[in-house]
Order: C-alpha cells, then structure tokens, then sequence
C-alpha cells in the first residue's frame, strides 16, 4: 500500500503527479484539535528511515481565523541535533478560508534522513487569536501529518490519496489538478475498517478533474470517505466539457463496514457533476397496446439503443414497467427490445410518461446490504452541482433504512446545492435499501437547493424528503416519484417552490408530514402537480399537524388514488384552481379534523368507468372534534359523465356526521354542476339535528348562482330542504322563491326580508304565500303546517322573547295565491327589523312573492 499527495499536475494514473508518504511518522487523527499560538508548538517525536529524501509536508487543518493575519510557519526539526531540516512560511491568508482538510506545505529543497536521529513537527503563528486550528490525536500538539518523500508511484489498491495545492512560501503556491483518467476497477483508500477517517481527500485548494474522451470507461473505486472540503474541488465533467455521450464515468464506494464510506462535500468543498444532456421523461404521443414495441413519444432528445426506460401505470397502480431501448428511430420514435406487458394511454384525461433512467454518470456502492452502502452528504456551506447522473439507490444509503437515513443528505444552508435530471432505479427489495430517503434535506435551516427534472423508481421508503425549515430559497420541480410504499415527496416545510411534482407510488404522492409553520407564504405557488395511484395523492396536514400556511394549487389532477387529497388539521385557506380529480376509490377530496376553508375553481371532480370514485368531496370529521366547514366552488362540475368520467356513487358532496361531533357545512357555488344521482349526501335535518330549529344562516347550506351553469338559476340547499327560485309559478312576475321542506321536524327558512325603523314606530310586513298542489308540473299537495310569517328577534329594538315570534298565518287553501299580513311591535330604538316565511313537511312546497312594506 502506498499513501499519496499530488505535487505537479497530471493524469490520475501518472507516477509523476504523485510523492509516496512516509509510512513511519503518518499520523491521521481527528480526536482533537489545537489552536496554534505565537509559541513553537512540537509535536511528539518520530524518526525518519535512512537515506530517503523528504519534499514537503502535509498538515490536517481544522480552522482558520474568519479575518486571517500574520504569518503561519511549519518546520521539520531533527529533534536530535535541534537542527530545522525544512521550514515554509506562508500567510495565514494563504490558506483555506473554510479551514478543513490536508493542506501541503512543499519544502524548497529535500533533505535526506540518516535513519537514527528523531524529527518532530514544529508550528507557530506570528499573530494572536487561534490563527491556524490544527487537528491532533489525543497527545496534546502531536499533529495529524503526512510527510513525503522524492519516490513517486501512481495509486495502487488501498492507497491513501491527498490532493492539494503546494504552499511553498508566503503568497506562493502551485495549483495542482489531478485528472483522472483510471479505467481499472481497482480499490483505492484505506483496507480495513478502521483506518484513516478518509480514503480521498481533495482539500487545500487542489482539482481532481475527470477526462472527457470519448469511447472512455472512467471508474473511479474506493474505501473510507471522499472528503472533499478547504477549497478543494471535484468535477466530473463541466457544463462546457460534458462526460461525452460515449464515455460513463462511475464512482463506487466499496464499503468495508457500516458507515464507513460516502462522498462527504463538506466546509468550503465544491463537487460538480455533468453527465451527457439527455431528457429525462417525454409523455405518450399514441397509444400503446399491451405487447407493442414502438413507441410514438413528444420527444426522444439524446436518447440511444441500451437505454432503460419505465412506463407509469395506466389503469391500475400495478402496471408500471421498464423496458431496454432497441433502437432510436427517430427524435420521437423508438422501439423496445420486448414488448410491454400492459397497455399505455396517451389521451387525456390520462397522462402517460416515458422515462429514461440511463445517465453516463453513476454513483453506487459495491453491495446490496443496507449497513454498508456509500451515500452522498452535503454540508452546510459547500457547493454541489450535478445533472443528469444516476444513482443505484439499491446500493446507496447511509444505514439500514432507518430514520434520517438517505441516499443524498442535502444540508445546505449557506452553500448550494443543484441535482437536475437525475433519477435512480432499485429493485424495492428490503426494508429501505440501506436509506429511509433517497433524497433528503435535513436540517431546520436549510436553504439554497434546487431539485429540477429528478426521477426515482422502485423504493421502499420515501423518494424525496426535505425536512423542516425556516427557509424558503430553495425549489423542487419536474419531478417525478414512481412506485414506492411510503411517499413520493415528504414536506417537512411548504415554504419553497414546487412545481411540476408527479408521483405514482402506491404510497401517498405528497405528503406535508412535518410541516407546523406558521408563515402564510401566501407568495409561493404550487403548480402543474400530478398525482395518481397512490393511497392518497395529496396530504395537507399529515400526522396531526397544525397547518397554518394559506395555500394555492393551479393546475393539480388527481386520480386513480385511493384518496384523491386529504385535507387534516388545516386552520387556513386552500385554494385550488384549474384540477382534475376523478376516479379515486373513497373520495376526491376528504376534510377533516378542524376548522378549514376550501376554494375550488374551474375544477372537475368525477368518477371514473375504470375506477369509481364514491365522493366528490366528502365531510369527514374526527369524532372528538367540532368542525366548521367553508367550501367555495367557482365553475366546476361534479359527477358529470363524460368519455371515461362518471357520477359518484355515495354523493357529489358527503357529510359524515358522528354522534359525538358537531359539524356545519356552508357551501357557496357559483356557476356549478352537480349530476350525481344524490348530489348531497347525509345533508338532512337527522345529521344536523343538535343545532335545533335555526334558520338557514346559521347553520349548515349549499348556496349556488347559476346552478347547473345555467345563468338566473339560483338555489339553496340546507339540510331542512331546499330553495330555488321558480319561473313557472308566481304571484305577479317571475320568479317567485320556491320552498321544498324535507322534514315536519324542523323548519325551513325563506330568504330574510330586512326594513328600517325608527324608534317608537312599528312596521307591516306583507308576503303572498301559496302552498303547491298535486296537478302542478311535478308536484304534489303541501303536507306541512300552514306557512307563517315570521319576525325576527330583536333585543335592542324591544322584541325580546327567546325565539322568533308568528306575525302571521297563510290559511288558504292548497293552490291559491294569498297575501300574509303582520305587524311588528313599536321599536325602542331606531333599528332593522327581520322577517322571513317557515314551513315544514315531507310533501310538496311553498312559493313566496311580492314583499312589501308599510
């Protein structure tokens, strides 16, 4: 084994770029760390073997001073002859300004050791306040150090590798890129567990670059951590020189023990990443048939033969499925190596996706056990760019699917972070592939990421999950989340940009499983989202939250979901504009828990011929909560039958009501279709009873303008029965107010009659009143008690009994128009008085018209 620093630039495999490090007097410790002072600081002795020249010196750097001063200087003494064998002085600006990793001071000439003299390493700053912060081992000032000596050799299997600038002097240093061009599958870093804390460490200003030839199998293979970190940068491939479309660069991390090896960017390291442009997903131009080859699609940019592709379930959340590219035919055609086993649709209202999970740049690990996968972590202050790389997220993970466990551990705060069109395929085996997450933001403060044109498919746990967090500068978006059983994106914060999300995962699509903020962000928008067979394809409120947030949704369908979106423990506004919500099993969408408003326009909610959906929106409370339910609807149809859409079986609009829970439901629709056979389900006075005899206002309705969508139609639905207004019978000129009572058990309310009155003056109020009778188209004989003509109550005004008071009766016979006269008490004071017509019943109806006032 032989342990490496770069010293000149120069290809990875060239012995030249590399000098061997001393294997006697190597020290790489993390236990402690010590600032260094204006006094020499040594540390403890070693002696060096004979007739061997040294070069330079290497020193693991835990900090340096935010505003740097002075000058730092490391010197290699012969503690022995008390002679300094080799010293270099540099600025304490000269080093990282991130602290953090290896940094190589390169001595100006070598000396050659006589094997029996000691040699210890000596520091010391020339300006006070904890200047440079060394790391140690647990020997006070016996600093972690690589020394190199004049051999040179390329990194063979479980060598160590440091790549660094060489500090030389005071504001002098050489720039030193490695580029790698290894092809061999050969293992480096550290072979047992248990070595150094790194494998590769890329630090102290230094560049491992790879080629991008083309025709080029790079493969990049080792054990203990990548750390990249103090300036360092890592890139595999450049915006402006791509890995070629011919080439594949993998990196593999060949893991000895749980934990032990990851790529870890961490305190001003930078890793960049660009795979060939490919696109990511195309939907379905034509259908296809179970067993076709071809495939018509929008596009097929930089797709090629080899390829593997996935298909989204259509029709059942089962028939999803992934297939190898034979051939390209053109930029929207290709055919398959073998047939599709199921159909896949391209006509609306489905949407069907072909995705591409081939990319030319490969992270893994070497093994399928969930402890010893590799993973990708991002400290709070580095730099990350990656697009269109893949990740075998069956071999990546950070331990044995537990909590906080994940492929990609994302931590920004300060830094960045940027992942575009990258996707990841498993075999959604185990109980969480080695991770509970495949992509994962921890962290209360994150911020600064962007996840763009990401696809994952086949997982056992959660696809994307971004923790709890204050900040908002960050956004998901294009994302696709294919088959997994938890959730396809988990929000721990709603504060972000998140557009474009589609999930088809068995589990839930989105799932706001953490988030209690309470920031409205009434700025951020939630767009173009997607989600179908899942168990529930939107969740609001997941875990007993206390959603607090005012929220907008354009452009969401939701289908083919066990639940279409679940709305729990919400306290304020959602608004859903433009959606799509059919064929979900239970419910399109289901309210519960708490006190909530919801706002749907230009919506459509149906059931579906492929799979029906019993609810359009159902009412569902807790049964140890009361609930106060607003709906607002603004064009939008329910139930309406239309190509593969159909009615709901249970009600266009459901009410559960439970015996231990007091629920109002007050809807406004405007401008709205309900063509489901029962448009209102459980909405009677038996599931409103414990609010006793109120008047529509104050307890559950459904008000609608232009019902059915058509324009001057204007009714209202309360659980007492309905009313409507009614062309075909009137007093004097259409319409009058139709009252159709369902119950003798309570009464239904026309609409108020308001008038002014001044104090010591009373009022009359009139109304003609006629009950229906059975030769009236579709009607039958009013069975309720005589209509009354009501007033009411009214305490400052002087009307001050503890219900509404009769002014008067209608007694005239079924069919006949009568006018109901009242007069009210003088007012106390000036005021308004109130006054309304009740009737009650089981049959028939009642018609009000021509109010008037004397």
């Amino acid at each position: 084994m032989a342990d490496l620093i770069s010293v000149q630039s120069g290809n990875f495999t060239t012995a030249a770029t590399w000098a061997q490090v001393d294997t006697t007097s190597k020290l790489d410790s993390e236990a402690g760390n010590t600032a260094v002072s204006t006094t020499n600081l040594d540390s403890s002795t070693f002696v060096l073997p004979a007739s061997t020249t040294f070069t330079g010196i290497a020193l693991k750097l835990a900090a340096r001073a935010a505003s740097p001063s002075g000058t730092f200087t490391v010197t290699l003494r012969d503690s022995t002859t008390s002679i300094d064998k080799a010293s270099v002085t540099v600025n304490v600006s000269d080093l990282p300004a991130s602290g953090l990793g290896w940094v190589y001071f390169k001595f100006a000439s070598g000396f050659t050791a006589n094997g029996t003299d000691s040699y210890l390493v000596r520091v010391v700053c020339s300006a006070t306040g904890s200047q440079v912060t060394l790391y140690r081992n647990a020997t006070a000032n016996n600093w972690s150090r690589r020394i190199t000596n004049a051999a040179q050799g390329p990194p063979i299997a479980g060598s160590h590798l440091v790549i660094a600038n060489s500090l030389t002097g005071a504001g002098a240093s050489t720039a030193i890129t490695v580029t790698m061009d290894n092809t061999a599958t050969t293992s480096f870093g550290p072979t047992v567990s248990g070595g150094p804390p790194q494998g590769i460490v890329v630090s102290g200003g230094g560049t491992l670059t790879w080629g991008v030839a083309a025709s080029t199998a790079y493969y990049l293979k080792w054990k203990g951590i990548m750390l990249v970190c103090g300036d360092g940068t890592v890139n595999v491939g450049s915006s402006g020189a791509r890995i070629d479309a011919t080439s594949s660069a993998v990196l593999e991390m060949d893991s000895v023990a749980a934990l032990d090896t990851k790529i870890f960017v961490s305190t001003g390291g930078t890793f960049n990443g660009y795979g060939a442009i490919k696109t990511p997903y195309v939907t379905l131009a034509a259908d296809m048939a179970a067993a076709a080859t071809g495939v018509v699609t929008s596009s097929a940019a930089g797709w090629l033969a080899g390829d593997v592709v996935a298909f989204n379930p259509s029709g059942t959340a089962t028939t999803h499925e992934q297939r190898v590219i034979a051939t390209v035919v053109s930029t929207s055609s290709i055919t398959l190596s073998t047939g599709v086993t199921f159909a896949h649709n391209s006509a609306a209202p489905y949407t069907g996706y072909v995705m591409n999970f081939t990319r030319n740049i490969t992270f893994r690990g070497t093994t399928t056990t969930a402890a010893n996968h590799g993973n990708l972590t991002i400290d709070t202050t580095a730099t990350v760019h990656i697009e269109y790389a893949y990740f075998d997220i069956d071999k990546l993970g950070n331990g044995a699917g537990t909590i906080g466990s994940s492929c990609i551990d994302i931590k920004t705060t300060t830094g960045s972070s940027t992942f575009k069109g990258c996707c990841g395929v498993g075999t959604f085996a185990g109980t969480g592939n080695g991770g509970a997450y495949i992509m994962y933001v921890s962290g209360a403060a994150s911020n600064n990421w962007t996840i763009d044109l990401c696809m994952y498919y086949n997982w056992n746990q959660r696809m994307f999950y971004w923790d709890s967090t204050t900040g908002t500068a960050w956004t998901i978006t294009n994302c696709i989340a294919m088959h997994s059983t938890n959730d396809g994106f988990a929000a721990g914060s709603m504060g972000g940009t998140l557009n474009g999300l589609r999930a088809f995962t068995g589990g839930n699509g989105v799932n706001t499983v953490n988030d209690s903020s309470d920031s409205d962000y009434s700025a951020t928008s939630f767009d173009s989202w997607e989600l179908a067979y899942c168990t529930i394809g939107l969740l609001i409120g997941g875990n007993d939250q206390i959603q607090r947030q005012i929220m907008v949704f354009s452009n969401l369908k939701c289908y083919f979901n066990t639940t279409g979106i679940s709305l729990s423990s919400i306290t304020r506004k959602i608004t859903i504009n433009t959606c799509s919500i059919f064929g979900n099993t239970t419910q399109g969408i289901l309210v519960n828990n708490a006190v909530r408003y919801l706002e749907i326009n230009s919506g459509t909610i149906a059931g579906s011929s492929v799979i029906a959906q019993a609810n359009g929106i159902n009412i569902n409370p807790s049964t140890s909560l009361t609930s106060l339910v607003y709906l607002v609807l603004n064009n939008t149809t329910f139930g309406v039958t239309s190509g593969i859409l159909s009615d709901h079986g249970t009600g266009d609009i459901s009410l559960t009501v439970n015996s231990k829970t007091y629920t109002t439901l007050q809807v406004w629709a405007n401008n709205c279709t309900f063509a489901s056979a029962t448009q209102f389900a459980n909405f009677t006075y038996v599931d409103q009873q414990n609010q006793g005899d109120l008047i529509d206002k104050a307890g559950s309705f459904v008000r609608m303008q232009n019902y059915a969508q058509t324009a001057g139609d204007h009714r209202t639905f309360t659980p007492r029965g309905n009313i409507q207004l009614d062309t075909a019978i009137y007093h004097t000129a259409s319409p009058s107010e139709r009252l159709i009572p369902n119950t003798a058990s309570y009464k239904l309310a026309s609409g108020p009659q308001i008038a002014a009155c001044g104090s010591g003056t009373a009022r009359v109020f009139n109304a003609w009143i006629r009950t229906s009778t059975s030769t009236d188209a579709g009607g039958a004989n009013y069975t309720g008690n005589a209509p009354r003509l009501m007033l009411m109550k009214n305490y400052s005004m002087g009307q001050q009994t503890t219900t509404n008071i009769a002014l008067a009766t209608h007694t005239a016979t079924t069919g006949v128009w009568a006018q109901v006269s009242g007069t009210c008490t003088a007012a106390l004071e000036d005021g308004v008085w109130e006054v309304y017509v009740d009737c009650d019943g089981t049959a028939g109806w009642v018609n009000v018209d021509d109010w008037s006032v004397s």
